[in-house]
């Protein structure tokens, strides 16, 4: 077994100011550096590589050890690790907000003293004239916690984090009221609709895009429901730990374009735009799926222009085309002659949606340097 490398992580709990938590993860990456190199040199080992590693307040660690002890908030105090995205900084200040600081104060007195630790992993692979060492997955990294001038203890090392630990970054969702739409003087007409939710990777804020594209006609009928919206929100959410459930507010604005139809002397074509304010609250139906219930009242401005089957000034239908209601000289016609303006409900909403499968990699906020 030749060894290749070695990687050195300090840590220190989160009690005590932060610039001195790292100055102490710092001492203890170094002194346990000193003390495996002083003994690997008596021992004639040559080592490709030595890296250290500091990690000011070890959350990871934190998640690891609480989810061995199966603690009821293991989940919520993994998910705000996770959506801080490796600033402890943030992740201290929520842990400290988080049930009203009952959380914080029991961590600190059941799980932050074992934080207080050096750890270390050696990487080994066959002789040269051999195949190289592959880890079987059934294999758990050390880390060894110095006890004493000499000796160590062993912690299965977190290294890494598995799927269900990363957070997702999109999911997507349908507005089953669109869905089912039920149009007043044209009949049942379904609304496809889709709507992707952006999750950054802090923060309670959300970004929210939907495109609804019903394109229905009924020649015979002279009926027309075609619509092509587009819609973007910026949503925030207020339960804490970043859960993305709960009660939320947000604020969007949409712009379309529209052809509606109802019979041969009813009908509408024309663009629009608007903003409105949201309420909604959202609730997790497992670990993929969410109901979202929602309202929205706004603005709503729109110019069109009236049309009708057959020329609107002699009445009569020969050509079977379609023209705009105007009546007057056509030299002085201009397109989208009409406006008007909606204050009130804009929209309401019983949505769908699904986390997407693929997985955001968390990027840690730690530090790597090359001992010396």
């Amino acid at each position: 077994m030749e060894l290749i490398g070695i990687c050195m992580r300090g840590a220190a709990s989160p009690e005590g100011p932060y610039d001195n938590n790292v100055m102490l993860s710092r001492n203890r990456a170094r002194s346990l550096a000193t003390f495996v190199t002083e003994r690997l040199g008596q021992l004639n080992y040559n080592i490709n590589d030595i890296c250290t590693r500091t990690q000011a307040e070890d959350y990871p660690y934190l998640v690891l050890v609480m989810r061995r002890n199966q603690d009821p908030d293991t989940e919520e105090v993994a998910t705000i690790v996770d959506q801080c995205g490796g600033d402890e900084r943030l992740t201290k200040k929520m842990l400290q907000k988080a049930q009203g600081g009952r959380l914080w104060t029991r961590l600190l007195k059941e799980y932050y003293p074992n934080l207080r630790a050096a750890r270390m992993v050696m990487f080994f692979r066959r002789a040269r004239d051999l195949e190289p060492l592959a880890l079987a997955p059934k294999y758990t990294p050390l880390a060894f916690t110095r006890d004493g001038p000499s000796s160590f203890i062993l912690h299965p090392l977190p290294f890494g984090l598995s799927r269900r630990e990363r957070p997702h970054a999109l999911s997507i969702g349908t507005n089953i009221l669109y869905d089912a739409f039920y149009l007043p003087n044209y009949g049942w007409a379904p609304s496809p609709n889709i709507i992707l939710e952006y999750y950054p990777r802090r923060g309670n804020w959300t970004i929210v895009g939907s495109f609804t594209f019903p394109y229905y006609h009924r020649w015979g009928k002279h009926k027309f429901y075609q619509i092509r919206d587009y819609h973007l929100e910026a949503r925030r959410y207020f339960s804490p730990g970043f859960h993305h459930t709960g009660l939320y507010l947000a604020a969007y604005a949409n712009c379309n374009i529209y052809g509606i139809g109802f019979s041969k002397r009813k009908g509408w074509e024309g663009e629009g735009v608007g903003g409105a304010v949201k309420v909604g609250y959202a609730v997790n139906l497992g670990k993929r799926w969410r109901l979202d219930l929602y309202a929205a009242g706004g603005v709503y401005w729109t110019k069109f222009d009236p049309y009708v089957y057959g020329n609107p000034i002699t009445g009569s239908e020969a050509d079977g085309l379609y023209y705009y209601n105007y009546t007057g000289d056509v030299r002085l016609f201009k397109k989208r002659n009409h406006h008007r303006t909606w204050v009130g409900p804009t929209e309401v909403g019983v949505t769908f949606t699904w986390d997407l499968l693929f997985y955001r990699l968390r990027k840690s906020g730690a530090s790597f340097r090359r001992y010396e």
